[in-house]
């Protein structure tokens, strides 16, 4: 895997955890982990 390859997903999981992060907060976690599975099994949001 290129240099560029891993940063961009880092990058990306960096981005999923500050989402996670802002949802949790404004919602409470119940619908972060909804939205989250949601994305894992390839959903967009």
């Amino acid at each position: 895997m290129s240099p560029k390859s891993m940063n961009l997903t880092t990058t990306q999981n960096t981005a999923i955890q500050e989402l996670k992060r802002r949802l949790a907060e404004r919602f409470g976690s119940g619908i972060e982990v909804i939205l989250f599975g949601s994305v894992a099994r390839g959903g967009v949001i």
